[in-house]
């Protein structure tokens, strides 16, 4: 029993310390959002990785290009993405 704990936690430190990986990230992913005051809608972020760093745009549901993404970084398994849109 001792050596299944032991086990159980270096796996997790293991887990704790992988970099993330860009790679999964790179594609189209939609976004939907719901109760806001102009209604509900979708949105397409299209990532790209250039130089191990993400990059892209994010467009409308028909396709429009709405805005650049101007910064990313990765926060532990998480992608936080930066752009300005109206």
């Amino acid at each position: 029993m001792l050596a299944v704990a032991l086990l159980m936690c270096v796996s997790e430190f293991a887990k704790a310390n992988v970099a993330p990986n860009p790679d999964f990230f790179v594609g189209k992913w939609q976004f939907e959002f719901k109760g806001l005051p102009n209604g509900d809608g979708k949105l397409i972020f299209k990532f790209v990785k250039v130089d191990e760093n993400i990059t892209g745009s994010l467009f409308t549901s028909d396709g429009t290009e709405m805005a650049k993404i101007t910064s990313s970084r990765f926060e532990g398994d998480d992608l936080e993405v930066g752009f300005s849109a109206q």
